[in-house]
Parts: C-alpha cells; structure tokens; sequence
C-alpha cells in the first residue's frame, strides 16, 4: 500500500483488479455464446450460409478485441483513480457502473439457462465491482482525491 493511501482506495483498487480477473475468467467460459449472439445481432438473412463461417472467425477477433480493450481500461482507470488521484475517473467509472446495470441484467437472463456457472460468476463480479465504488465514495477516500501533488523538489 502506498504510505498514505487510505485503506478505502488500497480496497477500491484491489477490488477493481479482482473484478478484471472474473471477467479473465468468464470470457473463456462464456465466449461460444457470447461470439453467436454477436453474430445474431450482426446476422442479415440475405447472408449465404457459406459465408456464416467466416463471420464467425470474423466476430471471433472482434469479441477478442472488445475484450482486450475492455481490460485494458479498466487497468488504466483503476491506475488513474487508485495512483494518479484522478478525481473525475471515479466518477466515470461509477457512470459506467451505473450505466452498464441494465445490459447486465438482460446479459443475465441470457446466459443463467445457458451456463449457470457464468451467471453466477457475472453476479459476483457486479457486487465485487459495486463494493469497490462504495470503498472509493466513502469519506476516508474523498482527501486522497483533493489532496494536492508536491511540487518538485527544490535544491
């Protein structure tokens, strides 16, 4: 833990890291379904059947990299919140937070009769990740986010 870091943002940042790693871990679980439904949504009826295949290795790379740069900022958001003290990114993430709610529970009524490994591993990753905006809300966290940078240090 940094030597100032209230315990609220060690937690907030850990926990943000916990809830990349479930998502590590659904995508391999989930990733059939999640690759037909994005063919599905992209399907056109006037689509040969022979070319479905390679819609499918198509929407294979594009689930790949949506996924890759879903990682990818949530570790530099977590980092700008948790480090760098950047103030607006907490809120951003609890915007994103709140907004992506929905989508989520529609994703859960997809997948629980499909894999209710999966649903349940989604759940724990929403309240891992709603547990750690409590952490970065509280008001042992709120100084940490106003608390101004040293200047440089002078000779």
């Amino acid at each position: 833990m940094t030597e100032d870091m209230p315990k609220s943002v060690w937690w907030f940042e850990k926990l943000l890291w916990g809830s990349l790693l479930f998502g590590c871990l659904i995508a391999p679980l989930d990733w059939h379904r999640m690759v037909a439904r994005a063919v599905h949504q992209g399907a056109n009826e006037h689509i040969p059947d022979s070319l479905l295949t390679t819609e499918f290795e198509v929407m294979n790379i594009m689930v790949l990299a949506g996924l890759a740069s879903t990682i990818l900022l949530g570790l530099l958001f977590t980092w700008l919140a948790a480090r760098r003290r950047i103030n607006w990114v907490r809120w951003l993430l609890a915007a994103i937070f709140l907004l992506g709610l929905p989508a989520a529970f529609g994703n859960l009524t997809d997948v629980l009769p499909v894999n209710p490994t999966v649903a349940v591993l989604l759940i724990l990753q929403a309240i891992v990740q709603a547990t750690a905006l409590v952490f970065v809300f509280l008001p042992s966290a709120r100084p940490w986010f106003w608390k101004e940078e040293a200047g440089p240090a002078s000779a």
